[in-house]
């Protein structure tokens, strides 16, 4: 999701989702159940399937004709040559619109718009 301009659902979905749900699955598992490796195996299995799952039916409910032409503006952006790099990071040091655009790039999934 990263890659789509969407670093918010990528922390979201690996923090607040994965891990919770694989390492809980798993500890639930032998804290309660006493479960052996092998099991640890197919829960493990199970989970991954889940955010498969999850993962899939982001993706496919994604606007994305939005996130593409919102990928074309980005690239028709000026780039920075070697010389002034600089000059562009200190220009853009308090700029949060770009950081605002591409939270907002493709969020509909996840906040219904």
């Amino acid at each position: 999701f990263s890659g789509m301009g969407r670093p918010i659902i990528a922390t979201v979905l690996s923090f607040g989702f994965e891990l919770p749900v694989s390492l809980g699955a798993v500890a639930l598992y032998i804290l309660r159940f006493h479960g052996d490796l092998l099991g640890v195996y197919w829960i493990q299995a199970g989970t991954s399937g889940i955010e498969v799952v999850v993962v899939l039916i982001v993706m496919i409910l994604s606007n994305w004709n939005k996130c593409a032409d919102e990928a074309r503006k980005r690239q028709d952006a000026p780039s920075a040559g070697i010389n002034d790099t600089e000059s562009v990071l200190d220009s853009s040091a308090g700029d949060d619109t770009n950081d605002e655009e591409q939270e907002n790039c493709c969020n509909s999934v996840l906040l219904n718009k």
